[in-house]
């Protein structure tokens, strides 16, 4: 049974001292919990030639203003795919879109 003295630790110490007493009692090793990330390609929805369902979802039903939704267009953070969806567009720093997000 893992024991800590009474003495008070800091969260780390304590959780350090947990980390490596309690290694002995599980099958938790730090050195095989890596985390391998695989970069996944990064696909807009397909875009299409219309937006009247972005009009009419955004300024009709959610009130918003026809001209904000006019410079999201035209700066290419907003367009409709071929799902009739709303598709709002975030770049990175370098304007490489990132994530978008999908509503309708």
């Amino acid at each position: 049974m893992l024991s800590i003295n009474k003495d008070v630790l800091n969260t780390k110490s304590a959780v350090d001292k947990i980390i490596r007493n309690g290694s002995q009692y599980s099958s938790f090793n730090k050195q095989d919990n890596k985390v391998i990330k695989k970069e996944k390609e990064f696909i807009l929805s397909p875009k299409v030639d219309y937006t009247s369902n972005v009009y009419y979802y955004l300024c009709d039903i959610r009130k918003i203003k026809k001209e904000l939704v006019d410079r999201m267009i035209a700066e290419n953070k907003l367009y409709q795919d071929n799902r009739n969806n709303c598709v709002f567009i975030g770049y990175d720093m370098a304007g490489i879109p990132r994530y978008a997000l999908t509503r309708y």
